[in-house]
């Protein structure tokens, strides 16, 4: 950490959700960073083996907006609890899971229902027990 108004160089933290915590030094006049630390992680690890991304949704003037989206991961349980709030409205897109041809047309592509015991990437999974926003 630089006292001095007129550093040459700065510090700041990085992180990304494909990066540990880092502290970097940044030199201002060629924009070069060098790590100077880095939380450890366990076990073998290579950054360059996961993807992060920002998706924009881009208007016909330009304008840019995040696409920030929440899976609909557990739609064959959803659909079948009727006393959802939006369950009964959402027959008409997903169709009623009461009925056998639908149950199995929702169960061939619903994920939960389609996990398997086998080899997977790395994931990042990012979870809570009750989000507001899909209730």
């Amino acid at each position: 950490d630089s006292l001095e108004f007129h550093s040459p160089r700065i510090r700041l933290r990085y992180e990304a959700l494909n990066r540990p915590a880092q502290v970097r030094q940044l030199t201002l006049a060629d924009g070069q960073q060098q790590v100077l630390k880095q939380t450890p992680v366990l076990g073998p690890f290579d950054p360059d083996a996961y993807v992060s991304q920002r998706l924009w949704a881009t208007a016909g003037d330009g304008t840019q907006a995040a696409i920030a989206e929440v899976p609909f991961v557990d739609v064959l349980n959803t659909m079948l609890d009727p006393d959802l709030p939006l369950t009964v409205t959402e027959y008409d897109e997903w169709g009623n899971p009461q009925e056998p041809e639908v149950h199995a047309r929702i169960k061939a592509y619903a994920p939960y229902e389609n996990v398997k015991a086998q080899a997977y990437p790395a994931l990042l999974v990012v979870a809570g027990y009750n989000d507001s926003r899909v209730q």
